[in-house]
């Protein structure tokens, strides 16, 4: 059932209606940053689980401060980015159609809180650059 709400939201919110139409930014460097905001919405598989996991990061429309960028799994609200991670990511994000598919790391050892990937300014600027030209192919510089 949590795929169907998945699409659901996709479709309502965004311009894709699957992962796979969404921009894949796993392979380009990253940093660690912590899910603001998680509360009661995760539930104990998500924090505690081991390996990767496929979260969307997904610029609200109408939010226009700081922490406008929302992470998402499984169809569900995990949290927000700090204001400054979005402040960094928004004008990339914009270019790719305000939602991109990223890893997360669950929850560092002894803690609660949830952990995603997110790609480094520089590398996702140049990501978002080229997106969309399939002549051009993307030179991150790690």
């Amino acid at each position: 059932m949590a795929r169907f709400w998945e699409h659901l939201s996709h479709v309502m919110w965004g311009r894709s209606s699957s992962h796979g139409d969404l921009p894949d930014v796993r392979d380009l460097p990253t940093r660690s940053v912590a899910v603001s905001g998680t509360q009661y919405l995760v539930h104990d598989r998500e924090r505690h689980g081991s390996g990767t996991r496929l979260y969307v990061l997904r610029l609200r429309r109408r939010d226009q401060g700081r922490g406008r960028v929302r992470v998402y799994s499984d169809g569900r609200l995990l949290g927000r980015l700090s204001g400054e991670v979005s402040e960094a990511l928004t004008p990339s994000l914009e270019r790719v159609g305000r939602a991109a598919v990223v890893n997360g790391s669950g929850t560092k050892a002894g803690g609660i809180r949830l952990w995603v990937d997110v790609p480094t300014s520089r590398a996702f600027a140049a990501y978002a650059e080229a997106w969309g030209d399939p002549s051009s192919v993307a030179v991150v510089d790690r």
